[in-house]
Parts: C-alpha cells; structure tokens; sequence
C-alpha cells in the first residue's frame, strides 16, 4: 500500500468524531420531537394545566339544623287530682338519628287559671315511666337520639271548675353540638280538661 493510499484513508480518530456528531444530531432531533408533539395525558390543556372538572362536587352531608331540632310528643299520662293540686305527666321522643339538647320546658296557658308549682323531666323512663330500674337523669338537657322523656307539671288549682282550661307544653330545643339558640314550639297536651274528676266540677 502506497502513501499516498495510507493518507486517502480517514484515521479512526476521525472516524470517532464523525459519530459524535451524527450522536449529537440524532438527540437534538428527538428532543425536538419530544417538545413540539401535542400532550398525550388528555386532562391537561396546552399549557400544561390541569382542565378543569365539569362534574359538580358531591354534596357534603348536611346535620339537621334548628328547624330540625323538635322533640314530639309520646303520650298523655293519667292525670292525678289531690291536695288542691293537678298533675299531668306526659312524655316526648327524639325522633332524629342525633342528639338533641333541651333548653326549656314550660307550661303554655294560654287561658290561665292554673299556678305552676313544680316541675321535673326524666330521661328514658319509657312509656309513662312504666319501665322498672332507675330513673334517669337529664345531664345537661342532652337527650340522645331515639331518648325518651317523662315530663311532670304540677298545677295549683283555682277555685272555680277548670275543665275549660287548655294545657300545652313550650319547648326550646336545639341540636347538640350545632348551634347555641333554639326555637320554641307550642306541644298541645289538653284543648281542654273536661273528663278530669275536679271536686269543683260537677
């Protein structure tokens, strides 16, 4: 082989550098493809952003709120007259899957004629505090979902016949752990107290 043959030849350091190139070319190439192609992930807009959702968010659940708050009434339990003195006892449920606070009870007359004396409230006695065992105390007014109430009005009473005289029950309750003000509701007990053996009946 000739010199002038040996020199025609590249080198392998030539050689070496003409693929460091053609390397360099081919990266450029695809990253260049790479930031010019369209965003495969089809929830994010151009920019890169994430599009937002067209569905409504699900509805947080709601606890029941003051109008939501009311005890009902159970039952009348027989009146007893002695002493000058009526009392009526009757019970109220919580009819809501959570606590309920009770702020007041109180008698409603919207007539008059009969003077409050006293007055209790028993937690979960069950129907007409006919339920054996001890009576329950009311902590704090809280009464639990599905709690029973025995409740007690004593009356002083007048001197003329009564039985015209209706006879309901003001209530303020809340729900507990919700707010600290209540509405007050009216529980009709007696539109009136005919049928009660009163000695100034007759």
């Amino acid at each position: 082989m000739s010199v002038d043959e040996i020199a025609s030849e590249p080198s392998s350091g030539a050689w070496g550098r003409r693929w460091a190139v053609v390397a360099v070319v081919v990266v450029a190439g695809l990253v260049w493809f790479a930031l010019s192609s369209p965003p495969s992930n089809p929830q994010r807009g151009l920019s890169g952003s994430p599009i937002p959702s067209t569905s409504a968010p699900a509805p947080e659940p709601q606890r029941p709120g003051v109008a939501d708050a009311e005890l009902v009434f159970g039952e009348l339990c027989s009146p007893v007259v002695a002493d000058d003195r009526l009392t009526l006892t009757f019970t109220l449920i919580n009819p809501t899957p959570v606590d309920l606070v009770l702020l007041s009870i109180e008698p409603d007359l919207p007539s008059g004629g009969l003077t409050l004396e006293a007055s209790a409230i028993f937690l979960d006695l069950g129907p007409c505090g006919r339920r054996g065992g001890q009576i329950g105390s009311l902590e704090g007014g809280r009464v639990p979902a599905g709690g029973v109430l025995l409740a007690t009005f004593v009356f002083g009473l007048p001197e003329s016949c009564p039985w015209p005289i209706p006879v309901g029950a003001a209530v303020i309750s809340r729900v507990f752990d919700v707010s600290q003000s209540g509405s007050r509701y009216v529980i009709p007990l007696y539109a009136d107290l005919e049928g009660i053996d009163f000695d100034t009946c007759s």
